[in-house]
């Protein structure tokens, strides 16, 4: 089996993250290449499905779930104050992952999936805010 060469110097959960930021780079440039939008689409969510596997093999399911919770607080909500349901649920979901963080790894400096969920969470906040501008004359 293949070893990462980058565990040697790192804990194994950053040494899996800085390799995957590595091979994100030659990815990123072949995606660019790539005009059929459809074929584009397919191989971008299979990457980031399986960057998101890899790293965080326990908590993916986070981030998925949050992502369809929001695609339906979208179509089921009033568009008027949508940005605001967005908004306090994020933010309720987020405090939630903290206080487990806090919880069960208090005093270790370990990668986890916060930082990838507040990065996730500030485009669905900007989409549901983007979504509520979109329906005012």
């Amino acid at each position: 089996m293949l070893q990462n060469p980058i565990a040697y110097f790192l804990p194994a959960d950053q040494a899996q993250l800085v390799l995957v930021m590595i091979v994100s780079i030659p990815l990123s440039y072949i995606l660019s290449l790539i005009y059929n939008k459809y074929l584009l689409l397919a191989l971008t969510m299979t990457i980031t499905i399986s960057f998101q596997s890899l790293l965080f093999p326990e908590e993916k399911w986070l981030l998925w779930g949050q992502q369809q919770i929001v695609y339906l607080l979208i179509l089921y909500c009033p568009r008027s104050y949508i940005g605001h349901i967005v908004t306090f649920e994020s933010f309720l979901l987020l405090s939630c992952v903290q206080l487990r963080r806090m919880y069960n790894a208090y005093g270790i400096n370990s990668f986890d999936i916060t930082g990838i969920l507040m990065m996730q969470l500030f485009n669905y906040i900007g989409l549901a805010y983007n979504y509520q501008n979109g329906g005012k004359p």
